[in-house]
């Protein structure tokens, strides 16, 4: 079965993942690549804090997990402005 979003966000915080074991951390790594569909294979881990490291199939790029925080591709509106704005139309 799987584990709620919410349930696994709040392993993922960076002092939850240091005091997990290593099985624990395999096991969040196997959850976040399960519940991506198929978009994220597990590659290995990396660092003291045994990150572990996804292949992104759709565009073909590793992605490390940062552990305490979240990602959103691309820019927020309050960073995109000022770039649109520096944008020369050719």
């Amino acid at each position: 079965m799987r584990e709620s979003m919410s349930r696994l966000q709040s392993r993922l915080t960076l002092k939850v993942w240091r005091a997990s074991t290593a099985e624990d951390r395999r096991a969040a790594a196997q959850e976040i690549a399960a519940q991506s569909g198929g978009a994220l294979e597990l590659v290995r881990t990396a660092g003291e804090d045994e990150v572990p490291v996804f292949f992104h199939v759709p565009s073909q790029v590793l992605f490390h997990l940062v552990p305490g925080g979240t990602w959103r591709l691309g820019f927020s509106d309050s960073m995109e402005r000022p770039a649109r704005s520096q944008v020369v139309a050719g």
